[in-house]
């Protein structure tokens, strides 16, 4: 555990979006995450619309969010206009058309990508992996409820992810 920085450092320098498996992390996360504050957990769809239908916008509605908010117009600009033509039907398994989305709309240097980049469970790994083992592994375990995912972005275009899950203690007592 003691180069878990140096594996976390390596991934991020080495991987393409596609390897970090952004394109599957996005739309199973998509219905628990919230982007500037905003959250939109509780929106819904028009009556005829289907559950897949509403994820596909949710997703969109983050990737233009992110956009927004880190600055990355071109990304906005591709997104805005490339979208209905990638998603044409949202579907159970989303990854092939987020692969297209992502190569097609999100450059690898842009903003959008960097903080993308920070959803993938490897570039959470090894730290969340290092933590657990020197803290929570004899004491709690995780919960199977929903986890939180929060994407920020301050003023001076400092973005923050973050990943909440919660704990129970081995002694009974629940913990968050």
């Amino acid at each position: 555990f003691a180069d878990w920085k140096e594996i976390l450092q390596g991934d991020w320098n080495r991987k393409t979006m596609e390897e970090l498996a952004v394109h599957c992390d996005l739309p199973r996360l998509a219905p628990v995450m919230t982007v500037g504050g905003v959250d939109r957990s509780s929106e819904t769809c028009d009556e005829g619309d289907d559950v897949w239908a509403e994820r596909a916008a949710k997703i969109h509605h983050i990737l233009i969010q992110v956009g927004q908010l880190t600055g990355d117009d071109a990304t906005v600009l591709a997104l805005t206009q490339k979208w209905d033509k990638l998603v044409p039907t949202p579907a159970v398994d989303m990854a092939p058309m987020m692969q297209q989305v992502l190569r097609e709309c999100i450059p690898e240097d842009s903003p959008t990508a960097r903080t993308l980049r920070c959803l993938g469970q490897s570039m959470l790994f090894a730290p969340l992996s290092y933590i657990r083992h020197c803290v929570w592994q004899p004491y709690c375990t995780a919960l199977r409820d929903d986890p939180v995912w929060d994407i920020a972005v301050d003023a001076d275009g400092y973005v923050t992810v973050t990943h909440k899950r919660r704990q129970t203690s081995a002694f009974g007592a629940r913990d968050t």
